[in-house]
């Protein structure tokens, strides 16, 4: 997984919240990355 700076993951963790995307899901999709 390529590291991001804060600023994007928050980015990134906003728009996966509009989504109503479980952040249980989102952490699985990271760890198989």
């Amino acid at each position: 997984m390529q590291v991001v700076d804060h600023y994007e993951m928050g980015v990134v963790l906003a728009m996966l919240d509009q989504m109503r995307v479980p952040r249980w899901k989102v952490r699985v999709v990271m760890r198989e990355d």
